[in-house]
């Protein structure tokens, strides 16, 4: 600076050399800082925090990790023009797609450094960043099913379909011990999922409804969700033999007599003959099917029926019983018929003669037998 003095008469000058020093910039506020917990579903283009520096001139920067996710903003309109403030955001660049946000540490600390463009007044500072994993949604899975009937299910049978989000995440599920016996969560398309009855089990309406606990992870976070299925009484039906007839069976061997076999389909049934009102026919349950989902029954002669106790002649050909069957259910009763064809045998004749017994005169004679024989019938009385 120079310094110009006159007294009017003499002028004089004299150099005055002031030294400036830069002044380093300072953090005010916000650093060491740290972020609110923020979800990794909204993470795109976020506001994490903000921090105030002292000198106008100051520029900062994300210098470590070496990431292009995290960047500083500068605010424009600072409430103090002579302490710039700096935001941390999320880059407008990131997408969700682009980075997993579960693979950083939770917090992850970043390194800001700031700058008045002289490198002897560079200052650092750390900045916590704490974006946390969004457990898995739920959505479409209601806390109830629709009724479905019981019984055993030849092939897979699709219950209800549902979906889990997750912003970043592949996402597991499936059924819980011990209802994964009985179901099984089959992923789907995209974030789909389907709850099925496995093909082969057998569903009991007494057992039930059925809780379904469906267990949902995304490798951090685990979600369960309850689906209860509820399943009715299948009514029973005629897989074959009702309608039905016997063979013709002669009346002379019908005695405790098979007459034929039906097949239901539940393994719940019992069958009776109801009508005609009789205790001729009954029906008998086969120990050992060949199906034990399938029951099968017998129609035969009781075994408290002799030929003498009834004359199998007096009714008519075909005689039609109705067979209810029922699972125990009153709801769930079916009827069928079976004919029954017991026919009259012919009387058998024994002992008659072939060949003429004797020659006789023609003349008058008394009674003379000339031979014998006999005619037999199971059940009718025989008239000459």
């Amino acid at each position: 600076m120079n310094v110009d003095c006159t007294d009017a008469v003499t002028a004089v000058s004299s150099t005055f050399t002031q030294p400036v020093l830069d002044k380093p910039p300072t953090f005010v506020s916000g650093i060491p800082g740290n972020s609110p917990d923020v979800s990794d579903d909204n993470v795109i283009a976020t506001s994490l925090g903000k921090f105030t520096t002292t000198d106008p001139d100051t520029t900062c920067s994300v210098t470590l990790p070496v990431t292009a996710v995290y960047e500083i903003r500068k605010v424009a309109s600072p409430t103090d023009p002579q302490k710039p403030e700096f935001e941390v955001w999320i880059s407008n660049a990131v997408t969700q797609a682009s980075i997993d946000f579960n693979d950083p540490p939770v917090s992850l600390t970043l390194t800001i450094k700031c700058t008045d463009r002289n490198v002897l007044n560079d200052i650092t500072g750390t900045f916590n960043v704490n974006i946390v994993d969004s457990p898995p949604v739920f959505t479409a899975l209601p806390a109830t099913g629709t009724n479905i009937f019981d019984g055993l299910k030849h092939a897979t049978e699709t219950l209800h379909t549902f979906s889990v989000t997750d912003s970043d995440d592949a996402v597991n599920c499936s059924a819980r011990v011990p209802e994964n016996a009985l179901f099984e969560v089959i992923a789907g398309v995209a974030s789909r999922f389907t709850i099925n009855v496995k093909a082969g089990v057998t569903l009991r309406a007494a057992k039930g409804p059925y809780v379904i606990n469906v267990d949902c992870s995304d490798g951090d976070n685990d979600v369960t969700a309850t689906f209860t299925q509820p399943v009715i009484d299948t009514p029973p039906s005629f897989v074959s033999g009702i309608p039905g007839s016997s063979p013709n069976v002669s009346d002379s061997t019908v005695t405790q007599m098979l007459l034929g076999k039906f097949t239901t389909t539940d393994p719940d049934t019992a069958c009776s003959v109801t009508s005609p009102s009789t205790t001729v026919y009954e029906i008998r349950n086969v120990t050992s099917p060949v199906n034990v989902f399938q029951p099968e029954f017998e129609v035969r002669i009781s075994s408290t029926v002799t030929e003498a106790a009834i004359d199998f002649n007096d009714q008519a050909v075909p005689l039609t019983l109705t067979i209810r069957c029922t699972d125990g259910n009153p709801v769930n009763v079916i009827t069928g018929t079976f004919n029954v064809n017991i026919v009259d045998e012919d009387p058998v004749l024994t002992s008659f003669p072939t060949t003429s017994y004797q020659f006789l005169e023609d003349t008058s004679v008394s009674a003379l037998e000339l031979n014998s024989f006999s005619l037999k019938d199971s059940d009718d009385v025989i008239s000459a």
